[in-house]
């Protein structure tokens, strides 16, 4: 224990503010360096020095200022790595993108190519489909039904965004709305179209 603590306990009297901070920064620093050694056991290690100070880092042949040589890394064996690739699910025609709702409801929505969104609910591919945009779509090559992606509020408000290529081949980004986005087969509202791009 610090002398200015140890005096001032034995004479039952109030320990000043700075002598206290001064004997908490000295248990602070003792502690520091205590754990200090703890952590570099049996490597470089470093001690306490007489008068409060730290010494260096200590080398196997017991003289300080030059630290120990690191361990080397064992590279890993792969000589018996093996990797595959396992299906989960099947079924589907042309699949472009999968995303989620962000709604907590553990869903994944396939997007198709042809115009069409599957949903997967509990690892299981339903029938239904999700959203049919299909007669609006001009698919093949680079378009079709491209992208979805939900509103962060989806959960509350049913909207969802789709990206797809129509039947003149110009981009449409249109907004879709449901009043039950927990279905899994929902009614959608009329589309509101929020971009189209005139294609060459």
């Amino acid at each position: 224990m610090p002398e200015t603590l140890r005096s001032a306990l034995q004479a039952r009297r109030p320990v000043r503010r700075g002598a206290l901070r001064a004997a908490s920064d000295t248990l602070l620093v003792a502690a520091v360096a205590a754990s200090l050694v703890g952590c570099t056991a049996g490597s470089s290690s470093i001690r306490p020095a007489p008068g409060g100070t730290t010494a260096g880092p200590e080398t196997s042949s017991g003289a300080t200022g030059t630290p120990a040589p690191a361990p080397t890394a064992t590279a890993a064996d792969l000589a018996h790595l093996r990797l595959s690739l396992a299906p989960l699910w099947s079924g589907f025609s042309d699949p472009v993108y999968v995303t989620n709702a962000g709604d907590g409801s553990g869903r994944l929505f396939v997007v198709e190519q042809g115009g069409t969104v599957r949903v997967i609910r509990n690892g299981a591919v339903l029938g239904a489909p999700y959203l049919d945009v299909s007669q609006l779509v001009s698919s093949g090559g680079e378009r079709g039904l491209l992208g979805m992606a939900f509103s962060p509020q989806f959960k509350s408000n049913g909207r969802v965004y789709l990206d797809y290529t129509d039947v003149n081949g110009n981009t449409v980004i249109a907004r879709y709305t449901s009043p039950d986005p927990a279905s899994d087969a929902p009614a959608w509202s009329q589309p509101e179209v929020l971009l189209h791009i005139d294609q060459p």
